[in-house]
C-alpha cells in the first residue's frame, strides 16, 4: 500500500507490521483531535451560556427592539370568594375592593359599611343580604338573586344591576347615578330619595316600586314598566321613555322627560 508522506514506513518493520503501526499512530492522532474537539465546544457552549445568563439578567439587551409595555390593572385584585357558601356571614366594615363573590351563596350575609369598590357579585344568590353603607362603587350585580336586600344608603354610582333580581329590595336614598339596570327586576322596591341620575332602566321591571322624592334625572326608561308605582316628587327631567314605557294608572309625565 502507499504510504503517507506524513507517516512514513518505520524502518526495520515488515511491511504488513508497519502498516499495522500507522494505523495504530493514525487511530492515537484521530482520537487526540476529537478529544481537542470536544473539549472546545464544550468551553464555548458553557461560555455562551453564562453570557447568554448575564444577559437575561439586563433589563435590556442591546440592540433589540422592544414593543410597547402593557401597563398592569389598575388596583390589586381582592380577595376570591367565587362559588363559596357564605350565607350569614359578617363582611361588614371590611375591606374589599375588587373581591369576586361571583356565583355565591350569601343569603343575609351582612355587608354593612363595606368598602368593596369594583367587587363582584355576578350571579350570586344574595337574598336577604345587608349592604346597607357600604361603598359598592362600580361593583357589579349582574344576574344576582338579591331581593328584600338591604342597599339604604349604599354607595352604588356605576353599578351593574342588569338582569338582576332586587324584588322587595331596599335602596333608600341610595346613590345610583349611572348605574346599569337594564331588564332587572324591581317590582316592590323601596327607592325613596334614591339618586338614579342617567342609570339606565331600559326593560327594567318598577311595578309598585316606591320612587318618593326620588331623582331619575336623565334616566332611560325605555320600556320599562311603572304599573302601580309611587312617583309622588320624583324628578323625571331629561329622562327617557318611549311608546312601550308603562306609567302608572292616571300619571302625566311631565314635559321635562323626552318622549323618543
Amino acid at each position: 500500500m502507499p504510504w503517507d508522506a506524513a507517516d512514513p514506513p518505520r524502518p526495520g518493520l515488515p511491511q504488513p507490521q508497519a502498516a499495522a503501526a500507522l494505523a495504530r499512530r493514525r487511530l492515537r492522532r484521530v482520537g487526540v483531535i476529537t478529544l481537542v474537539i470536544g473539549v472546545v465546544m464544550t468551553v464555548a457552549v458553557g461560555v455562551g451560556g453564562f453570557v447568554i445568563y448575564r444577559l437575561s439578567d439586563s433589563p435590556v439587551l442591546p440592540g433589540v427592539d422592544y414593543p410597547p409595555a402593557v401597563a398592569a390593572p389598575v388596583g390589586p385584585a381582592g380577595p376570591d370568594h367565587s362559588g363559596a357558601i357564605l350565607d350569614g356571614q359578617d363582611f361588614s366594615g371590611q375591606s374589599l375592593d375588587n373581591a369576586s363573590f361571583s356565583f355565591s351563596s350569601l343569603v343575609a350575609t351582612n355587608f354593612t359599611g363595606a368598602q368593596a369598590d369594583g367587587a363582584d357579585f355576578t350571579s350570586a344568590r344574595a337574598s336577604g343580604a345587608v349592604f346597607t353603607d357600604a361603598v359598592l362603587t362600580g361593583a357589579i350585580f349582574t344576574d344576582a338573586s338579591l331581593a328584600a336586600a338591604q342597599f339604604d344608603s349604599a354607595q352604588l354610582a356605576n353599578a351593574s344591576f342588569s338582569e338582576a333580581n332586587l324584588a322587595g329590595v331596599n335602596l333608600r336614598g341610595a346613590q345610583l347615578g349611572q348605574a346599569q339596570l337594564i331588564h332587572a327586576v324591581l317590582s316592590g322596591a323601596q327607592l325613596q330619595d334614591a339618586q338614579l341620575g342617567g342609570a339606565n332602566l331600559t326593560t327594567a321591571n318598577l311595578v309598585a316600586a316606591q320612587l318618593q322624592n326620588a331623582n331619575l334625572s336623565g334616566a332611560q326608561l325605555d320600556g320599562a314598566d311603572l304599573t302601580a308605582a309611587v312617583l309622588d316628587g320624583v324628578n323625571l327631567s331629561g329622562a327617557t321613555y318611549d311608546d312601550y314605557t308603562k306609567w302608572p294608572t292616571g300619571f302625566t309625565v311631565p314635559d321635562e322627560a323626552i318622549h323618543r
